[in-house]
């Protein structure tokens, strides 16, 4: 029976009693499932829904027994907590970057709220290098407990349980000092795991199963998914599609076109590379694990930027400081001057666009701590003397996208500041004021190279149309712009909205763009859920405690 008030409603958990039921729900500016949200619960019972905090889409929530409620970001970074009664959310952990850490993901409150299971994500492209840690909820101590495992759960037979690329594996644990005290041993195979698609609005890592107190198991079969097909396609102005040409082996994310339209820098998942359109050739310019792993790039932060000149592009390493390499692949990666300070998951940045003259990027930088993982926009300028470091837009909102026009006199933005995501054009590097230019939500602006029309996606919400919309407008002293108007429009997960940066671009003619679609590859209708009785006896016999 449908519980009033939790339509479009995901990531549901229980409350340790089992009386109430906590979930995520999207705000009206969603781009399909990205954009603000909220943490809220309600009865099982049935009575009105309970906001508890704004929050962006999890990657796992766990309701512990003394009031707490943890979750976790798919944009990274740590582990956060908010009381069950709501309030403001405070940071609970944070990656070691300097040691490769990601992001932490998929948190289990022990069922005495004692401690804390998480997993820790490293490697860029998958899940057979992911840490289990607990962290104890009393004294702040953290520990590593397995290599190359996911979603840990804690069992009240005294055993952690967890994923390892679908099979279920299982230890003994001592919870006075949060350690593993046995082997382990393989349990169950054929556990349906998250761990294959390349856009971070999926590849959770989360294993689907769970253990009830009475010894109950239950579990989706299914194992390790095939991996879904994501391709590059040309769509026309009236939403006609051609093939591109580029591998799909070469498409994770965010393609740019270089100035000239004649090659396309776009993030894979063996790194980022250059595709040449008329000769129809990919050429990697970093490897996956380029240089030392403190800054190798990683999925999340493939954002690339074209130098305007077209002969370098700029990405964003795994140590959120900001890079530049040749397009031709004939020299190596080199940091940008002052760029520096990402060594804090609170000061990760984000290349977005560089100014007409070269001398300016304008990049993304994570809010002021970890407890806050919305972006601000800022700017950093060359010169003969240091390179200068500047916000242009910081505030408690989210700008997640950001776009300098040809000219570089204005910047289009999104921001979710009046609660919803909207596309805003303001002078650069300003004052002055700025301009709303979406109606009903948008989000991802990007320029016509000739000035006159400015593009973005917009959505009416989860399960609605992406639409892409264009708006005539003038430059120059005065800015202008007219009323938007829908080019064409497709289903939305037809073309993922990512969960930052601009995931498509436009031809330098401004007759096409270029989408990123996701095409999955057949898998087996899922007909029915494993309940196993009394499974922790069997566990406890593969694992005997004793």
């Amino acid at each position: 029976m449908p519980i009033d008030g939790t339509g479009g409603a995901e990531s549901p958990f229980f409350s340790p009693d089992g009386q109430w039921i906590g979930f995520w729900q999207a705000g009206p500016a969603g781009i399909g499932r990205v954009g603000p949200g909220e943490l809220k619960k309600v009865r099982v019972a049935g009575g009105p829904v309970v906001s508890l905090c704004q929050a962006e889409l999890p990657a796992g929530i766990s309701w512990g027994p003394k009031g707490r409620i943890i979750f976790a970001s798919h944009s990274g970074g740590g582990l956060r907590q908010v009381s069950d009664s709501g309030g403001t959310p405070e940071a609970l952990t944070t990656p070691d970057l300097a040691h490769g850490e990601l992001a932490h993901r998929l948190p289990h409150v022990l069922p005495d709220g004692s401690a804390v299971l998480f997993t820790i994500r490293r490697s860029p492209g998958g899940w057979d290098d992911t840490l289990v840690a607990v962290r104890s909820l009393v004294t702040g101590e953290q520990k590593l407990l397995v290599e190359g495992a996911a979603d840990a759960r804690f069992t009240t037979s005294g055993h952690v349980v967890y994923a390892r690329m679908g099979t279920l594996l299982a230890q003994t644990f001592d919870v006075t000092r949060l350690a593993l005290t046995g082997k382990p041993v393989a349990v169950i195979d054929d556990v349906m795991q998250d761990v294959n698609s390349r856009f971070t609005i999926g590849n959770s890592g989360a294993a689907q199963f769970s253990v009830a107190s009475n010894g109950t198991l239950a579990y989706l079969p299914g194992g390790v998914a095939p991996e879904g097909e994501y391709i590059a396609v040309w769509v026309d102005r009236h939403g006609a599609e051609t093939e591109s040409g580029i591998p799909t082996r070469s498409v994770s994310g965010r393609p740019r076109i270089s100035p000239d339209g004649r090659r396309i820098a776009l993030s894979s998942l063996e790194g980022i590379g250059i595709f040449d359109v008329a000769r129809r050739s990919f050429q990697l310019l970093t490897s996956a694990a380029w240089g030392s792993p403190a800054i190798r790039v990683a999925p999340e932060r493939r954002f690339v930027a074209w130098h305007p000149d077209g002969d370098r592009v700029t990405f964003t390493g795994v140590d959120g400081n900001l890079y530049s390499i040749g397009a031709d692949g004939g020299g190596d990666a080199e940091p940008i001057a002052g760029s520096d300070g990402g060594a804090e998951p609170s000061r990760l940045r984000f290349a977005s666009s560089w100014s007409p003259d070269g001398r300016t990027l304008v990049f993304l930088q994570r809010g002021g701590s970890t407890a806050n993982p919305n972006r601000d926009i800022w700017t950093l300028t060359l010169g003969d003397a240091a390179p200068a470091i500047r916000p242009f837009l910081v505030s408690a909102a989210d700008e997640p996208s950001a776009e300098l026009s040809p000219d570089g006199r204005y910047l289009a933005y999104e921001s979710n500041q009046s609660g919803r995501a909207e596309v805003y054009v303001q002078p650069f590097p300003g004052p002055g004021r700025r301009e709303v230019i979406s109606i009903d939500g948008g989000a991802q602006p990007v320029w016509a190279r000739n000035g006159r029309e400015l593009f973005y996606r917009a959505s009416q919400g989860p399960g609605q149309p992406m639409r892409m919309m264009a708006v005539d407008v003038t430059l120059g002293d005065v800015f202008t712009a007219g009323r938007p108007r829908v080019l064409w429009e497709a289903v939305g997960a037809r073309y993922p909205g990512g969960t930052g940066g601009r995931t498509y671009d436009v031809a330098p003619d401004g007759r096409r763009f270029l989408m990123i679609q996701q095409r999955d590859l057949p898998t087996p209708p899922l007909t029915h859920v494993v309940l196993v009785q009394n499974w922790l006896d069997e566990l406890k016999r593969l694992a005997p405690t004793n």
